[in-house]
């Protein structure tokens, strides 16, 4: 089962994950870690440099839209090579010759949009997350939270939250971790979490 197959926010699971955020979430410290932040103090006991993902680390997706970027800019060239072969050979006749060319357009079009998706990707990594609010997690979460790029404070188990105004039970890396652990509804580990 995949977590977009599941209401992740049906009672059940709100009630679990409702648990779970009041078991792993230990308090809010934003007015606390915002006035540390703020400080230009070597004796703080952290700063800046000590938050993690604080930008958007695309590399990966990116490296991968790259390589189907070469692919097909591969198979553009091999058939760009196939049409100059045939036209030297006076094999290339009219009807070929557009299903040639609109193959070689498709091509094109597909490379315009893997390279738009790549320009987009790295002008998101420039720019910071928009932290909201400051927590203190057990550091079970914090790693879980890590791992699923959220912005961290490692040594002070402190997320920062880029969402507000609703329950942190209803953010979406909330509900894949409680998937991953397989703790909601009609999942190996619920029983142990419905009363």
């Amino acid at each position: 089962m995949d977590i977009k197959d599941m209401n992740v926010n049906s009672n059940n699971n709100q009630t679990i994950k409702g648990k779970f955020v009041g078991r792993e979430v230990i308090t809010c410290v934003t007015s606390t870690t915002e006035y540390i932040l703020n400080q230009n103090d070597y004796n703080a006991p952290f700063s800046w440099e000590d938050v993690e993902n604080y930008f958007i680390d695309n590399s990966d997706e990116i490296e991968e839209i790259e390589d189907e970027l070469l692919d097909i800019s591969e198979k553009r060239r091999e058939l760009e090579d196939k049409v100059f072969s045939l036209e030297n050979k006076n094999q290339l006749t009219y009807e070929k010759e557009r299903e040639l060319d609109e193959k070689i357009n498709e091509f094109i079009a597909k490379e315009d949009e893997l390279q738009e998706k790549i320009d987009e990707l790295e002008q998101e990594q420039d720019e910071p997350q928009e932290v909201y609010e400051w927590w203190e997690v057990s550091s079970y979460l914090l790693e879980k939270l890590r791992a699923k790029g959220e912005v961290v404070i490692p040594h002070m188990n402190i997320w920062g939250r880029c969402g507000s105004g609703q329950a942190i039970l209803l953010d979406y890396v909330i509900s894949e971790i409680c998937f991953d652990n397989e703790i909601l509804e009609g999942q190996e580990n619920y029983k142990y979490w419905i009363d």
